[in-house]
């Protein structure tokens, strides 16, 4: 038995011996890289790509050496990823494959070995987990919760009053731009022609579609199919990958604030503002950008908070660092290019201050910007070179969102400021940056302030963007304030209790603890009780979370939406318009619905759009049975109805396409039967529906 032993380790001592050598390492790495292919083909064969997804995850935390504690690299890993996979997405938009999960899953997992082999790394995560963690994860799950709560349990149909809940259209263009990348399998302005016909026209080049990238992605992944599906169940997938969205916004923003307060605050006082910070983001006045249909914006915010708090402290090692901040930079500007100038003003705060820093490491970071800046800008560059945007009268534009409050956003910067002008913080040079971010993120919006005012004598509506970016500035910075909180002395160990023992002390710490992030909580107005009360407008103690969980805030659409999906003519991909309501911008936007998820949105909008000149051309209530059994009569039209059917004609005379118009007034259906006879060439088809979508 000895001499069979010692056999054996001889074998594994020469075998040892020959794999270290050069050509052992080359046949364990070329190993490892046929393994990895194997795995991404078998996965995708299998139906299991969100396996090769959590490994492509995980094996970046792993391989990063960033961050003390686990979350702290989960959530490194998800930020660098995310820049990442926006960035190779320019190349999988032209290569043969397109979007099918396993060739990117088996170059992303090559990368993941090259890195491994390049840099002498292994696999590797810290065990570290810590009290704030733990409120982290709480707060993105309770605004995925609050967010989810309206449709968690009800099919697409029933969804329909929350999916657009405004009813502004903006989640159906963030819709087009997801579909068009499933469609054309990459970015739109790869394949402009056949993009340009899904979404609004330009759109395809004016947007930054880094969001809808990765949403579609992740759709893919979790699908394990490229092919897209029928259009409902993608428009209801694309709800859910928003509401995803914002979850991680939350984390980022929370997780960015422990991140700057760092070592200098222990734990224990992080979780508390992390809590606050939780509390406001998943209840306050930012979660109204979801309903408001800012998804893209969302996201952005998300990256961002990312950003700022790496520029303020960057992680030890500087190829980290650089990586990690050229990524975010990349998703920044893809997912919301507005927020490229308060990142500039914030790279610029951190250069000042880590500048010999910058200057010893210098070709880490200047590799890292031969890639990461051109890909930033490309967002900015584009609508220039192919697309139709003016940039300057496009930030006067008016649109439709919640106002920021004032007065907490002053108390809030207040706050933030004194925490970082503490005489104990003023030599921390994370501290200095997050201060010297404040002022130039303060200046900024002074400069966008006075250029809308002096040009359209007010702000609108993308000064409020800018203060949601300033709100997360603020947010991120806050971790200092609690160092004015002096710390009780500790009582003379002859004076301690005798039944004082080192378990009794850790469970009255625990207690203190979780009783202070409970108030942080509900200072920021995370508790809420009573009933719901909203007519439109925020009211005393408003909890925004509430609103939108007591399913308040709902689609103005949704009975013609209802209609048409009873009708089934919800993206069965005959163009249609839909005449179902007498108010005109009911059906400009069920119309419009209608175009999205039949992928014409692109050809049909400037029609569609025309029917905001359309008015009374469904005057009366639809027809039911009277008490006798007959039906009501309608009497005469009104002068209005005639002259929008007259409208109606010449619209419809116009279309590129032919087009299927749905109505209940028997009056306009036989006006448009006539108008449809006398121009055969259009190709028009009438149908009149009841209010159930039955056929009448």
């Amino acid at each position: 038995m000895l001499y069979r032993l010692s056999g054996l380790r001889g074998l594994t001592a020469r075998c040892r011996t020959r794999l270290s050598g050069p050509g052992g390492r080359a046949a364990v790495w070329g190993g490892l890289l046929v393994l990895v292919w194997l795995f991404a083909f078998a996965a995708h064969a299998l139906h299991a790509d969100p396996l090769s997804a959590l490994v492509v995850f995980v094996g970046t935390a792993s391989l990063l050496r960033a961050g003390s504690a686990l979350l702290d690299r989960f959530v490194l890993a998800a930020g660098l990823l995310g820049g990442a996979t926006i960035t190779a997405a320019l190349l999988f938009s032209v290569w043969p494959w397109h979007l099918e999960p396993a060739p990117i899953a088996g170059c992303a997992m090559t990368a993941l070995l090259a890195v491994a082999f390049a840099t002498g790394r292994r696999p590797k995560l810290p065990r570290k987990v810590l009290w704030s963690d733990a409120v982290i994860l709480a707060s993105g799950a309770a605004s995925a919760i609050t967010l989810a709560w309206p449709v968690a349990r009800v099919g697409f149909k029933q969804s329909l009053p929350y999916l657009t809940a405004v009813g502004q259209g903006d989640r159906l263009r963030h819709f087009s731009l997801f579909d068009a990348i499933q469609q054309v399998g990459g970015y739109g302005f790869f394949h402009s022609d056949q993009a340009r016909e899904i979404v609004l026209p330009g759109m395809e080049a004016n947007y930054p579609s880094g969001t809808h990238m990765l949403y579609a992605l992740g759709d893919v992944f979790a699908r394990s199919s490229a092919d897209p599906s029928t259009s409902t169940a993608a428009f209801h997938r694309y709800y859910w990958w928003a509401v995803i969205g914002y979850a991680f916004f939350v984390v980022c923003v929370t997780w960015a604030c422990r991140w700057v307060a760092g070592p200098a605050v222990s734990d224990r006082r992080r979780a508390v503002v992390c809590a606050g910070v939780g509390a406001y983001l998943a209840t306050g006045i930012l979660m109204t950008g979801f309903w408001n249909e800012s998804d893209a914006e969302m996201l952005g915010l998300g990256f961002f908070a990312l950003a700022v708090a790496l520029i303020a402290r960057p992680p030890v090692k500087d190829a980290d660092s650089a990586l990690l901040l050229g990524a975010l930079v990349v998703a920044v500007s893809f997912c919301y290019s507005l927020f490229l100038v308060p990142i500039a003003l914030a790279g610029v705060a951190g250069l000042a201050v880590y500048r010999k820093r910058v200057r010893r490491s210098w070709r880490a970071y200047a590799a890292v910007a031969v890639v990461a800046v051109p890909v930033a800008l490309l967002p900015a560059v584009l609508p220039k070179l192919v697309g139709t945007l003016n940039v300057g009268s496009h930030l006067l534009l008016a649109g439709p969102i919640v106002r920021m409050q004032r007065r907490f956003l002053a108390g809030l910067a207040i706050v933030a400021f004194l925490g970082l002008v503490r005489a104990g913080t003023r030599r921390s040079p994370a501290y200095r940056v997050m201060f010297g971010q404040l002022l130039a993120g303060a200046a900024a919006l002074a400069v966008f302030w006075a250029y809308q005012v002096l040009s359209v004598g007010g702000t609108v509506y993308y000064f409020e963007k800018m203060l949601h970016a300033w709100t997360v500035l603020c947010l991120v910075a806050l971790g200092p304030a609690v160092l004015w909180l002096r710390r009780a002395a500790p009582r003379p160990a002859a004076a301690a209790s005798p039944r004082s023992s080192p378990a009794l002390l850790r469970t009255r710490n625990a207690f203190g603890t979780v009783a202070a992030v409970v108030a942080a909580a509900i200072l920021a107005g995370g508790l809420h009780w009573g009933r719901v009360q909203y007519d439109g407008r925020p009211g005393p103690d408003m909890n925004w979370g509430a609103v939108w969980a007591s399913g308040r805030i709902q689609n103005p659409y949704a009975d013609s939406l209802k209609v048409l999906y009873n009708a089934k003519f919800l993206g069965d991909g005959v163009p249609t318009m839909a005449l179902l309501s007498d108010q005109h911008w009911v059906n400009v936007d069920a119309s419009n619905t209608l175009a999205v998820l039949n992928h014409d949105y692109g050809r049909l909008q400037k029609t569609l759009y025309s029917l905001k000149d359309v008015d009374g051309i469904a005057p009366g209530e639809p027809l039911r049975p009277a008490p006798t059994g007959k039906a009501l009569p309608y009497g005469d039209r009104s002068e209005v109805t005639e002259r929008g059917v007259a409208r109606l004609r010449r619209i419809l005379a116009a279309s590129p396409i032919p087009l299927r118009v749905v109505v209940w007034d028997p009056w306009v259906e036989r006006e448009l039967r006539k108008f449809a006879a006398e121009r055969p060439d259009l190709g028009l088809r009438i149908v009149r529906v009841d209010r159930l979508g039955r056929p009448v």
